[in-house]
């Protein structure tokens, strides 16, 4: 006949155990459903985001412009920045970038924002539910210019923090 002590311990592994099961449930759910964790595999953002640095982003909402977007395209998860969104219009000419007729003034951009080989024809408005997305470091970035404004399932959140994974 089993003593009261072992029936206290068992009580208390199986209270240990349903926490623990509890905890990693929520952090799962947190995880796939709410946050995400994405390598940033190129330099296309630098120096906002380096390659190998990790960055932690929302799943429920958005991105709007100024904020940086996680994108899948293309087999590949990418970083860029939301430059204009649903019913702006996009031009890039001799100019640079203009948005609504405006030339735009980026601070943080060393470099002149030129239109890339691709069938993106210029100007371009964008579609309701969709997003158009420049890499911070244009010469190295996969982004809109290639492949036109984004949305749906292509936007997977809104990047809320970089864990920087080594020196600038």
């Amino acid at each position: 006949m089993p003593s009261a002590a072992s029936a206290a311990e068992r009580r208390a592994w199986r209270r240990l155990l349903g926490k623990a099961l509890l905890l990693g449930g929520g952090a799962w759910f947190l995880m796939n459903f709410v946050f995400g964790i994405v390598q940033c595999g190129d330099e296309g953002m630098r120096p906002a985001v380096c390659a190998g640095d990790a960055v932690l982003y929302s799943r429920l909402r958005f991105p709007r412009p100024g904020e940086t977007a996680v994108i899948r395209s293309g087999g590949r998860t990418l970083l860029a920045r939301v430059v204009a969104a649903a019913g702006d219009e996009v031009d890039i000419t001799e100019q640079g970038l203009l948005i609504n007729g405006a030339c735009q003034q980026e601070p943080g951009i060393a470099e002149k924002t030129f239109p890339l080989e691709s069938e993106v024809r210029y100007p371009l408005r964008i579609p309701e539910g969709r997003v158009f997305l420049l890499g911070d470091h244009r010469s190295k970035a996969v982004d809109s210019r290639i492949y036109g404004s984004m949305g749906g399932a292509a936007v997977q959140g809104t990047a809320i923090a970089v864990l920087r994974t080594r020196g600038i």
